[in-house]
């Protein structure tokens, strides 16, 4: 814990920000409403009060939820300090109110990590349909990952309910994000990460010094020459032969799925726009660690892959040199920055 005494004789008592939460900060401090969400469907009658107390509980177990963000003056970082209060902002809303017009004026709630609320939570009763509960939480204290184990470790806890109250033994083993941001901290100043920075500082370089993709010339049909194109999350669903066909080319060119998609979506880039090398911005669940890999936190870090064809490359050749290199981020993905 780093203590600071302010000028206006304040003493903050506090951690380090991780790497991923400076990247963070330094990036949308002039936005701090940055947001990770989820919504699930809940079969069944619900115990409100009962879901209440679950989801207040794991927030008692785990510091970094219940974090807040304090500036210091002569810091550019702020530092992170635990809070007592576990209570979470909950409401809940009638059958009337329709769960997807629910989730989106949510998104115009604050939600800050300086001043708080950290996180929020809203059950949507179903009326006939099931009963939905929307969660955000801010981006400083949680990513994906940590969405979706939250939600699994509630539903247990839920279902757990009529045993009375109990700490999820998984707690005790879990390293504390704040003491993995110290853990960050030291090893790069006792220069136990060298083998990391000199591998980001030997990929880094390598990269093209042009990074602007080529746009796509829209034709009539995509709305006219110079058109311009909003951005969308298209979805969709694998069939049983096409995730086969995955992992049966994963596992012949030794790679991932993930290492296979991405180079497919390179190779697309490469041919829609007559580039010969792309940079695909790639998430990391920055959880290389068995003691990390279910805790909450924003671990998760975003790493820049570099996709370069040539002629006459086979595709498997080219799959496996994706693989190699997310497996060599991967092993320093916690030094990225």
């Amino acid at each position: 814990m780093t203590p600071t005494t302010s000028p206006w004789s304040e003493t903050v008592e506090g951690f380090r920000l991780s790497a991923q939460q400076a990247a963070l900060w330094l990036g949308d401090r002039d936005r701090p409403q940055s947001r990770v969400c989820c919504t699930v469907s809940i079969t069944g009658p619900v115990d409100e009060p009962a879901l209440r107390g679950a989801l207040e509980s794991l927030v008692a177990e785990h510091d970094v939820l219940r974090t807040r963000l304090r500036g210091v003056a002569g810091m550019t970082l702020p530092l992170q300090v635990v809070v007592g209060d576990v209570a979470v902002p909950w409401r809940s809303l009638g059958p009337p109110a329709p769960a997807p017009a629910v989730v989106e004026r949510e998104r115009d709630e604050p939600i800050d990590a300086r001043r708080g609320p950290v996180m929020r939570a809203v059950l949507v009763r179903g009326g006939r349909g099931p009963d939905v509960l929307h969660l955000e939480f801010s981006a400083m204290i949680a990513d994906l990952r940590t969405a979706a184990c939250l939600v699994t470790r509630l539903a247990e806890r839920y279902r757990a309910r009529a045993d009375g109250p109990g700490r999820d033994e998984r707690a005790a083993t879990e390293v504390g994000y704040a003491q993995f941001a110290e853990w960050q901290h030291e090893t790069l100043a006792d220069g136990a990460a060298r083998e990391s920075i000199d591998y980001w500082r030997a990929y880094l370089p390598s990269l093209p010094e042009d990074r602007s993709l080529a746009m796509l010339a829209a034709g009539p049909a995509q709305g006219g020459a110079g058109a311009r194109h909003g951005g969308s999350w298209p979805r969709g669903a694998l069939s049983p032969g096409q995730v086969a066909g995955l992992e049966m080319l994963a596992g012949r060119t030794q790679a991932t799925p993930e290492a296979v998609l991405l180079t497919v979506w390179g190779c697309l880039l490469c041919r829609l726009t007559g580039q010969r090398d792309v940079i695909i911005a790639t998430a990391f669940d920055g959880r290389g660690f068995e003691e990390v890999r279910g805790a909450p936190g924003p671990f998760a870090t975003t790493l820049p892959v570099r996709v370069a064809t040539a002629r006459g490359q086979r595709f498997d050749a080219a799959v496996r040199q994706i693989g190699e290199v997310m497996a060599a981020h991967r092993d320093h993905q916690h030094f990225a920055g």
